[in-house]
């Protein structure tokens, strides 16, 4: 996992001080779309990656994560917000696969899509 979210932190680092377009699907068991999706909108400032220090003997915390820092905008289904606390975060779970062609990137997680595109 670790090398692929290297590579996801050098895709994104290359991006910074570019407006980037997020895609978040959650997936049911079976990797089947549902209906829960988000569109963000952010204008990429940083990239910081936290790591729980601790095991979560529950399962609730994702035991790492990506945070997109900068103003951005959530769109979901009839309404548009700020980007709480000016962050987006991509937490990781399990495997993880990556593809990157050009300015966008793909990542699936154990269970949510992300497909990211810079302009």
């Amino acid at each position: 996992m670790h090398q692929q979210l290297d590579g996801v932190l050098s895709w994104l680092r290359k991006h910074q001080g570019q407006q980037l377009s997020i895609q978040k699907f959650e997936l049911a068991s079976g990797k089947e779309q549902v209906g829960d999706q988000d569109r963000v909108r952010i204008q990429l400032e940083r990239v910081t990656r936290r790591n729980l220090p601790y095991d979560d003997p529950d399962g609730y915390l994702s035991p790492g994560e990506v945070v997109l820092h900068g103003n951005g905008e959530i769109m979901t289904a009839g309404s548009v917000e700020p980007l709480p606390q000016r962050a987006f975060e991509i937490p990781f779970r399990g495997e993880i696969s990556t593809q990157v062609h050009g300015d966008l990137l793909e990542i699936n997680t154990l269970d949510t899509v992300y497909t990211i595109k810079a302009h």
